[in-house]
């Protein structure tokens, strides 16, 4: 004999859905607000949170960066922003600026230093390398201790390619935007590690406040 199917208790479909409800809200990156809305920015914000690769990649472009800087090879050096991952902090940063988000801008924060501190290591060992040696030629490292327009209409328009791509073409950003903005960030900050190592007073601390000042640039 066939039993009937049991109905579920009143209440119990709307507690199920209320518990998926809760669940989603703690995976969201922005505060809760208008659900559409909160929806769209969280998938954003998605797309702009760095994976293992990114610090990864990083400690490589880092290495790679640093011996560009002892070679003074400025081959090795767009070979390091190629091998640089996706500058996501970066714009996560001005992103989570925008909306509003402390906990994004935070975690966004703590990624970029993580990274950057990579890139800085790698420079720093190239630092300490290089008191092996005498009157190495530092004409590339040199480039990045000062301002140019040149400079700062790549890194503009890296800039913007990074956060139109982020948006409407998440699935394309990968090498045309990070090679601009890991150009004028990451290498900055790689010299800036070797002249602290080496004793460079005319490198460090001049490349890092470049670095510092391109990516407020970025933010705002």
């Amino acid at each position: 004999m066939n039993e009937l199917p049991q109905e579920p208790a009143p209440g119990m479909g709307k507690s199920r859905i209320d518990q998926s409800r809760r669940q989603r809200r703690q995976k969201l990156l922005i505060p809760k607000g208008k659900s559409e809305r909160v929806l769209y920015l969280n998938e954003i914000a998605k797309r702009l949170v760095p994976g293992f690769e990114f610090f990864a990649f990083s400690l490589v472009a880092g290495l790679v960066l640093a011996l560009g800087i002892l070679l003074d090879s400025p081959a090795m050096l767009v070979l390091g922003a190629l091998l640089a991952p996706f500058m996501a902090p970066v714009i996560g940063l001005g992103f989570s600026t925008v909306i509003g988000s402390i906990n994004f801008f935070l975690r966004s924060t703590g990624a970029l230093l993580v990274g950057a501190a990579l890139v800085f290591g790698s420079g720093a060992l190239a630092g300490w390398i290089s008191k092996l040696f005498l009157d190495l030629p530092l004409t590339q490292a040199q480039r990045f201790t000062t301002f140019t327009i040149p400079d700062f209409l790549l890194l503009t328009i890296g800039a913007v390619l990074a956060i139109y791509l982020t948006i409407r073409v998440p699935k394309q950003r990968s090498l045309v935007a990070s090679v601009p903005l890991a150009y004028e960030i990451y290498i900055p900050i790689a010299v800036a590690g070797f002249g602290l190592a080496a004793g460079n007073q005319d490198l460090f601390p001049q490349a890092l406040k470049i670095a510092l000042v391109n990516i407020a640039w970025v933010i705002l």
